[in-house]
């Protein structure tokens, strides 16, 4: 069964005046329009970690406790967009995320490149993975590209530049 095209369309008042059959080209139309809308809802699921520098934790990797997040719905990944506000002093900050398919005890990295953040990067530094690297950092490669209804998804840090604080982490999804 195909789709109906992904359209906004402008609904007149002689569509839905009294006395008016509704028609399939009003049938279209609404369906067209809220196919228009559904593409365009974007979900987030954020990690990360705020507050004090996070470069003390005993040993890498790291994951934190109780901070996965479950997709609802099956989701494609549109982009991982990545914030740091302070690089640290000496090192990398790196991370990824993985995922557990629902039912699984498997956990596995969605990203075929892991990021990177040099503390020699900008303070304040935001970048995405479908934009272009600032300097001192390498973006995440998605290895999947899409999640399903149940799925669990965490960061994992594998490194932390000195210093490095609030680093925030969304992974932006949309249906499929």
């Amino acid at each position: 069964m195909a789709l109906l095209p992904s359209q906004r369309r402008r609904f007149y008042e002689q569509d839905v005046a009294g006395g008016v059959s509704v028609s399939e080209f009003l049938a279209g139309e609404i369906g067209s329009t809220i196919n228009f809308i559904f593409d365009r809802v974007v979900q987030v699921l954020e990690f990360g970690f705020s507050g004090a520098p996070f470069s003390n934790f005993s040993s890498y990797p790291h994951t934190p406790a109780a901070s996965s997040e479950v997709a609802i719905e099956n989701y494609e990944i549109l982009r991982v967009t990545v914030s740091l506000q302070v690089t640290g002093t000496d090192g990398l900050t790196t991370f990824y995320l993985e995922r557990r398919p629902f039912g699984s005890g498997t956990w596995t990295s969605i990203f075929s490149t892991h990021c990177t953040i040099s503390n020699v990067a900008a303070d304040n530094v935001i970048f995405s993975s479908d934009g272009s690297a600032p300097s001192g950092v390498t973006l995440p490669v998605l290895n999947i590209s899409s999640i399903n209804a149940g799925d669990e998804i965490r960061i994992v840090l594998t490194g932390a530049a000195d210093g490095a604080k609030n680093l925030k982490v969304r992974l932006e999804v949309g249906p499929l």
